[in-house]
């Protein structure tokens, strides 16, 4: 179920910040059932451009949360991480999604950004004649 306001938000936030640091102090026994608890939690966050067409602001601050979160835990735990996701085809796929869909928005501004910043062009024909001045 994902926020609908700015105090579930929060809450959501908060709970997984909690998580996080309770990830951080448990033993390396404990560690790998946190984080098949945690995982789960953090990939159902993640919105499908596909299927939620409009996400609201808190779905998608949410949504950057979470993948942040699993861009972390991916390198930090990358054994447990691997083997929750072999475990569950479907959230691999919806995290595979997440990711293209993040890749594929990136690239787009980036190309935004370059055809802002290269500005107008100068002609291909040089003019002998200046029309500035016509009306």
């Amino acid at each position: 179920n994902h926020p609908s306001n700015l105090q579930e938000q929060k809450l959501a936030l908060e709970c997984l910040s909690f998580t996080e640091s309770m990830l951080e102090i448990a033993k390396q026994e404990q560690k790998s059932q946190l984080l098949k608890i945690y995982i789960p939690v953090l990939i159902n966050f993640l919105s499908d451009e596909k299927i939620d067409i409009n996400p609201n602001q808190f779905k998608r601050t949410l949504h950057e949360f979470a993948m942040a979160r699993l861009t972390k835990l991916g390198g930090q735990f990358s054994d447990d991480f691997k083997s929750i996701l072999n475990s569950n085809a479907e959230m691999r796929l919806r995290l595979e999604r997440a990711v293209i869909q993040k890749a594929e928005r990136q690239k787009a501004q980036n190309l935004a950004a370059q055809q802002i910043s290269s500005g107008p062009s100068q002609p291909s024909i040089k003019l002998k004649m200046d029309f500035s001045n016509f009306k």
